[in-house]
């Protein structure tokens, strides 16, 4: 699998958040973090790990309008439309058409069909609901081809901002 992050912000290497006991420099192989023209060079990336028929998950915030820019740079503005599975690497509790959700942002900017959260649900059995059909689509022990995750500005990703409690207990 290939972990990718993405930002159009210069970030501090203090502000990214990773597991301790690691640094932008001894990041594990297949972990990129890519800055500055971020969109262009996640596509480039995306293109090499994630072809047609693999399996991406895909943050929300700026990431899905970046990468669609970036990908049309590439000429290849239609690619996560072939892959076999998109599934979101995070979303909001909110209706699949607000437009906080990450599903809408993904489906809007790439053109493609993300397995949808069931926002009827609580969040506790929407979170055991997806995890089944991440289990039906891609096995009982599912592997994906592609995370992409956007940095924010102060380096949060996927909601876990730098500081946070939840941080320190998810990689101790």
């Amino acid at each position: 699998m290939s972990l990718l992050f993405v930002t159009p912000f210069a970030l501090k290497p203090n502000r990214v958040v990773l597991p301790a006991g690691t640094s932008t420099t001894t990041m594990t192989a297949g972990v990129q973090v890519y800055v500055g023209d971020a969109g262009y060079l996640a596509a480039m990336h995306v293109i090499n790990v994630a072809p047609e028929k693999s399996s991406v998950a895909v943050s929300g915030g700026s990431l899905p309008k970046l990468l669609a820019g970036g990908l049309k740079k590439a000429e290849k503005p239609n690619l996560p439309s072939t892959w076999a599975n998109t599934f979101l690497a995070d979303e909001r509790w909110v209706p699949l058409d607000h437009e906080d959700s990450n599903y809408r942002s993904i489906k809007q900017h790439l053109r493609c069909d993300p397995v949808p959260i069931k926002p009827s649900l609580s969040v506790q059995d929407g979170a055991l609901d997806y995890a089944s059909r991440l289990v039906s689509s891609l096995g009982t022990l599912p592997s994906l081809d592609c995370v992409l995750l956007g940095l924010g500005p102060d380096g949060h990703t996927c909601s876990l901002f730098p500081g946070h409690p939840l941080v320190s207990i998810l990689f101790l």
